[in-house]
């Protein structure tokens, strides 16, 4: 059924899709992107454990660059140096994040899946086949990423007053940009020309993924 969908959105769109599965939706958006473009990939949950061990702890969501630099100043660098903390000894370090990063840690994630949930963004991305710094290469994705989001916007009726960039690095280091716009707005030319901005402003730092 996935790989048919697939296929239909390929053929129809002419997109290609990285689809990954698993028994929560931390480890199915990591399997998503182990063989980005056009993937599949699926964690079974025997797997899990084994699975994390060597990952390095930057592949949990929410964990940017502030965090990052507190796990390393604490010499926790992949899943496996997290597993070795006590679930109290994290938050006293870290906090109320402390306990989430503990079960991530084990794969352990309860969010529940609510597809009829409001949406809160709409984002699109895409993986190149070769790292690229060229800065036509990137105007011409990012018009059609911009148009991709708009059309979906458009298509349930909203507006957005805020556009986000994220770029990541050949190093896998992801940098973020945001610009807040006056008014909301559903016009891929105005998402288009505001991302173009936020990408110059970290285009000497490729060449991105």
């Amino acid at each position: 059924m996935l790989a048919g969908l697939a296929k239909r959105i390929e053929d129809e769109l002419g997109l290609t899709i990285s689809i990954g599965l698993s028994h929560n939706k931390f480890l199915a958006k990591i399997a998503s992107d182990l063989d980005k473009p056009n993937g599949f990939s699926v964690i079974g949950a025997d797997e899990t454990l084994d699975f994390l061990a060597e990952k390095p702890v930057k592949l949990i969501w929410g964990v940017g660059a502030v965090t990052q630099a507190a796990l390393d100043k604490a010499g926790i660098r992949t899943f496996q140096d997290l597993r070795r903390w006590d679930k109290e000894d994290l938050r006293l370090r870290f906090g109320g994040g402390g306990e989430r990063l503990w079960h991530l840690a084990r794969g352990e994630d309860y969010r529940r899946v609510s597809p009829n949930a409001p949406v809160k963004s709409i984002s699109n991305e895409t993986t190149f086949h070769e790292d690229t710094a060229s800065t036509d290469i990137l105007d011409g994705h990012i018009w059609r990423l911009a148009e991709s989001v708009t059309d979906r916007a458009k298509a349930k009726g909203l507006a957005g007053r805020v556009v986000t960039l994220k770029a990541k690095r050949h190093d896998f280091k992801t940098l973020t940009k945001r610009q807040s716009l006056r008014d909301a707005t559903q016009m891929g030319d105005r998402l288009y020309s505001t991302a173009r901005e936020l990408i110059d402003q970290i285009a000497d730092q490729g060449p991105f993924r």
